[in-house]
Protein backbone atom coordinates (compact mmCIF):
# COMPACT_ATOMS: atom_id res chain seq x y z
CA UNK A 1 0.00 0.00 0.00
CA UNK A 2 1.31 3.30 -1.03
CA UNK A 3 -0.05 6.51 0.19
CA UNK A 4 1.19 9.60 0.92
CA UNK A 5 3.95 9.61 4.08
CA UNK A 6 1.48 11.98 5.78
CA UNK A 7 -1.10 9.58 6.38
CA UNK A 8 -1.10 6.07 8.05
CA UNK A 9 -3.24 3.24 8.84
CA UNK A 10 -4.72 3.40 12.56
CA UNK A 11 -2.30 1.74 14.57
CA UNK A 12 0.67 2.54 12.29
CA UNK A 13 3.06 5.23 12.95
CA UNK A 14 2.94 7.94 10.18
CA UNK A 15 6.70 9.32 9.15
CA UNK A 16 5.96 12.42 10.83
CA UNK A 17 5.70 10.68 13.68
CA UNK A 18 8.03 8.79 13.78
CA UNK A 19 10.49 11.56 12.71
CA UNK A 20 9.01 13.61 15.33
CA UNK A 21 9.63 10.94 18.13
CA UNK A 22 13.01 9.50 16.89
CA UNK A 23 15.04 12.10 15.01
CA UNK A 24 16.58 13.79 18.25
CA UNK A 25 17.18 10.63 20.20
CA UNK A 26 18.78 9.00 16.51
CA UNK A 27 21.24 12.39 16.30
CA UNK A 28 22.14 11.95 20.58
CA UNK A 29 23.77 8.86 19.18
CA UNK A 30 25.90 7.22 17.13
CA UNK A 31 26.98 8.53 13.68
CA UNK A 32 27.52 5.85 11.16
CA UNK A 33 29.41 5.65 7.81
CA UNK A 34 28.24 3.40 5.01
CA UNK A 35 31.35 1.42 3.90
CA UNK A 36 30.00 -1.13 1.46
CA UNK A 37 30.05 -0.56 -2.07
CA UNK A 38 26.66 -1.40 -3.67
CA UNK A 39 25.47 -2.50 -6.88
CA UNK A 40 23.18 -0.20 -8.87
CA UNK A 41 21.69 1.08 -11.99
CA UNK A 42 19.71 3.86 -13.40
CA UNK A 43 16.35 3.15 -14.02
CA UNK A 44 14.71 4.00 -17.91
CA UNK A 45 11.08 3.98 -16.83
CA UNK A 46 9.25 3.46 -14.04
CA UNK A 47 7.22 0.39 -11.81
CA UNK A 48 6.89 -0.72 -8.59
CA UNK A 49 9.15 -2.85 -6.56
CA UNK A 50 8.86 -5.07 -3.62
CA UNK A 51 11.82 -5.16 -1.53
CA UNK A 52 12.72 -8.44 0.42
CA UNK A 53 15.22 -9.87 2.58
CA UNK A 54 14.81 -12.77 4.33
CA UNK A 55 11.94 -13.69 2.31
CA UNK A 56 9.87 -11.13 4.01
CA UNK A 57 8.60 -8.32 2.11
CA UNK A 58 10.12 -5.10 4.05
CA UNK A 59 8.16 -2.70 2.04
CA UNK A 60 7.02 -1.44 -1.17
CA UNK A 61 8.12 1.57 -3.54
CA UNK A 62 8.00 2.81 -6.72
CA UNK A 63 10.46 4.42 -8.72
CA UNK A 64 10.54 6.90 -12.27
CA UNK A 65 12.88 6.39 -15.00
CA UNK A 66 16.12 8.25 -13.73
CA UNK A 67 16.04 7.03 -9.90
CA UNK A 68 18.33 4.05 -9.30
CA UNK A 69 17.64 0.19 -7.85
CA UNK A 70 20.24 -0.99 -5.48
CA UNK A 71 21.11 -4.35 -4.86
CA UNK A 72 22.19 -4.98 -1.12
CA UNK A 73 24.33 -7.05 0.76
CA UNK A 74 21.27 -9.36 1.77
CA UNK A 75 20.46 -9.79 -2.08
CA UNK A 76 17.65 -7.12 -1.41
CA UNK A 77 16.74 -4.70 -4.32
CA UNK A 78 15.49 -1.28 -3.16
CA UNK A 79 15.04 2.12 -4.60
CA UNK A 80 16.87 5.37 -4.37
CA UNK A 81 15.90 8.76 -6.29
CA UNK A 82 18.73 10.27 -8.63
CA UNK A 83 18.70 12.94 -5.85
CA UNK A 84 19.51 10.90 -2.76
CA UNK A 85 21.52 8.20 -4.78
CA UNK A 86 23.74 11.67 -5.47
CA UNK A 87 24.30 12.54 -2.45
CA UNK A 88 24.50 9.39 -0.92
CA UNK A 89 27.12 7.43 -3.48
CA UNK A 90 30.17 8.37 -5.60
CA UNK A 91 28.11 8.12 -9.27
CA UNK A 92 31.57 9.79 -10.75
CA UNK A 93 33.54 7.28 -9.96
CA UNK A 94 31.31 4.18 -10.73
CA UNK A 95 33.22 0.78 -11.98
CA UNK A 96 31.71 -2.36 -13.85
CA UNK A 97 31.01 -4.94 -11.45
CA UNK A 98 33.50 -8.39 -11.32
CA UNK A 99 30.37 -10.12 -11.47
CA UNK A 100 29.58 -10.45 -15.48
CA UNK A 101 25.63 -11.36 -14.75
CA UNK A 102 25.02 -7.87 -12.90
CA UNK A 103 27.36 -6.25 -15.59
CA UNK A 104 24.77 -7.55 -18.26
CA UNK A 105 21.65 -5.81 -16.33
CA UNK A 106 23.65 -2.71 -16.06
CA UNK A 107 24.45 -2.87 -12.63
CA UNK A 108 27.79 -0.78 -12.02
CA UNK A 109 29.31 -0.34 -8.64
CA UNK A 110 29.63 2.63 -6.55
CA UNK A 111 31.25 3.76 -3.53
CA UNK A 112 29.28 5.23 -0.95
CA UNK A 113 29.90 8.40 0.67
CA UNK A 114 26.56 8.54 3.42
CA UNK A 115 26.51 8.98 6.69
CA UNK A 116 23.49 8.31 9.46
CA UNK A 117 22.19 7.80 12.88
CA UNK A 118 20.85 4.67 13.88
CA UNK A 119 19.99 2.94 16.88
CA UNK A 120 18.94 -1.36 17.14
CA UNK A 121 15.62 -1.76 18.97
CA UNK A 122 15.01 -5.00 20.83
CA UNK A 123 11.63 -6.46 21.74
CA UNK A 124 10.90 -4.05 23.96
CA UNK A 125 11.64 -1.06 21.69
CA UNK A 126 9.40 -2.44 19.03
CA UNK A 127 6.14 -3.61 21.56
CA UNK A 128 6.91 0.28 22.96
CA UNK A 129 7.19 2.72 20.19
CA UNK A 130 5.77 0.14 16.58
CA UNK A 131 2.94 -2.29 18.94
CA UNK A 132 2.17 -2.92 14.75
CA UNK A 133 5.32 -4.12 13.93
CA UNK A 134 5.63 -1.34 11.24
CA UNK A 135 5.57 2.44 10.24
CA UNK A 136 5.18 4.37 7.21
CA UNK A 137 8.28 4.75 5.10
CA UNK A 138 9.76 8.47 3.62
CA UNK A 139 8.04 7.26 0.34
CA UNK A 140 4.71 6.58 1.67
CA UNK A 141 4.72 2.87 2.39
CA UNK A 142 4.49 0.35 4.93
CA UNK A 143 7.63 -0.48 6.48
CA UNK A 144 7.93 -3.85 8.71
CA UNK A 145 10.77 -3.24 11.70
CA UNK A 146 11.72 -6.44 14.20
CA UNK A 147 13.12 -6.80 17.11
CA UNK A 148 17.13 -6.72 15.75
CA UNK A 149 16.94 -3.86 13.32
CA UNK A 150 18.07 -0.50 13.00
CA UNK A 151 16.05 2.67 13.17
CA UNK A 152 17.78 5.23 10.95
CA UNK A 153 17.94 9.13 10.11
CA UNK A 154 20.74 10.05 7.09
CA UNK A 155 23.51 12.76 7.96
CA UNK A 156 23.41 15.11 8.23
CA UNK A 157 19.72 16.31 7.62
CA UNK A 158 17.72 13.64 9.30
CA UNK A 159 14.89 14.32 7.69
CA UNK A 160 13.24 10.90 7.02
CA UNK A 161 13.13 7.60 9.01
CA UNK A 162 13.77 4.03 8.08
CA UNK A 163 14.09 0.66 8.93
CA UNK A 164 17.38 -1.41 7.65
CA UNK A 165 17.55 -5.37 8.42
CA UNK A 166 20.01 -6.13 11.10
CA UNK A 167 22.72 -7.97 9.05
CA UNK A 168 22.05 -5.70 6.04
CA UNK A 169 22.96 -2.66 8.86
CA UNK A 170 26.12 -4.87 10.19
CA UNK A 171 27.61 -5.45 6.23
CA UNK A 172 26.87 -2.10 5.29
CA UNK A 173 27.89 0.67 8.26
CA UNK A 174 30.42 1.35 11.13
CA UNK A 175 30.90 3.78 13.51
CA UNK A 176 31.80 7.08 11.65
Amino acid sequence: MVCPPCCAPAGIPSQQEVLAQWRDTLMAGTKYAKFAPMHAFQCREGGTLETVVNGKVETTNTYAAGDYILLGTEGERFVLGADKFHERYDAANAQAPEDQALAQQGYKTYRPTGQAWAQQLDEQGIAANFPAGKFMAPWGSEMIIEPGDWLVTTAPVANEVYRIEQNAFRSTYKPA
